[in-house]
């Protein structure tokens, strides 16, 4: 094989919409997640008492309809309305054909109630038990996100926000972000076209105590740990590039990055440990 290129690695039989799609959402994937939610399901419907009317009487295991229930999430996404059900509305001012003709509401919503990813086989309740029950299945996305793309040289640490208000003890609130409530999520991209090479979740001290080198301070081990995730694709890599904002870049950063063959670049907060006194004061040419 010869070297490959930076940029997607595309498949040849990649063409269509859904084939990309599926690059990152495989089949194994799929198949995993509705195997999870059919056995899910049956144990959440025996051990309920199930009324004479109740809908789950009318239950049946979810086949090869798991594909076009996640088309229906991810246009969701794209077409906001207040609730879920009203996507099946009737009425002239917010009917969405398409919804209609893809699902009934019901098993829709039954699916939805239903839907299951990881059976964790413990009593604990705990936020770290509940948080590995989506683990394996963001650790198998993220993988194929280094899979699929090799990024250049050039790498940017940022974060984002994916917007959510329910109940959870992680959720973050920032009210000078476009998106003011939802989890934090820590990423590292390509600065030349933005593409997320590798994530992290931040789901508070879990997220803090799985880090590596657990006696550097947590912004510059967010940013090791990111790096070490592409290290973990790419062994070999070295002469790159990250560029952060001063929440992360520090001294110590920019020591951890040298031993690893990177560079570091960015603004930086004059009180920061370790900052030498001629950058706290820099005595500058007029200009």
């Amino acid at each position: 094989m010869g070297k490959k290129t930076n940029g997607p690695q595309i498949p040849v039989h990649c063409v269509t919409q859904l084939q990309f799609f599926m690059l990152f959402f495989t089949s194994e994937m799929i198949k995993k997640i509705t195997a999870e939610t059919n056995a899910y399901a049956k144990e959440k419907i025996a051990n309920k008492t199930v009324s004479r009317f109740s809908i789950w009487h009318e239950w049946c295991d979810v086949e090869e309809e798991m594909l076009a229930f996640l088309g229906l999430i991810i246009n969701m996404g794209v077409i906001h309305l207040p609730c879920v059900k009203d996507y099946w509305s009737q009425q002239f001012v917010c009917r969405v054909p398409f919804f209609v003709e893809v699902f009934t509401r019901k098993r829709f919503l039954r699916i939805f109630w239903m839907l299951h990813f990881e059976t964790v086989s413990t009593s604990d309740h705990s936020l770290r038990t509940r948080t590995q029950k989506l683990s394996n299945f963001l650790k198998y996305i993220d993988a194929r996100f280094r899979e699929h793309f090799i990024r250049g040289q050039n790498l940017s640490v940022d974060e984002s926000v994916v917007g959510f208000k329910g109940k959870i003890s992680f959720i973050t609130y920032n009210p000078k972000k476009p998106t003011k409530w939802g989890i934090h999520v820590y990423v590292l991209a390509d600065s030349a076209t933005s593409y997320v090479c590798t994530f992290i979740p931040y789901h508070g001290i879990i997220t803090t105590e799985s880090l590596i080198k657990p006696d550097l301070p947590f912004t510059s081990r967010i940013v090791l740990q990111l790096f070490h995730n592409i290290r973990q694709t790419w062994p070999d890599i070295s002469g790159y590039h990250i560029f952060t904002d001063r929440f992360y870049t520090s001294p110590t950063l920019a020591s951890e990055l040298s031993k690893v063959r990177c560079h570091l670049t960015g603004t930086v907060m004059n009180n920061r440990k370790d900052v030498p006194a001629v950058m706290k004061k820099p005595k500058l040419k007029k200009r």
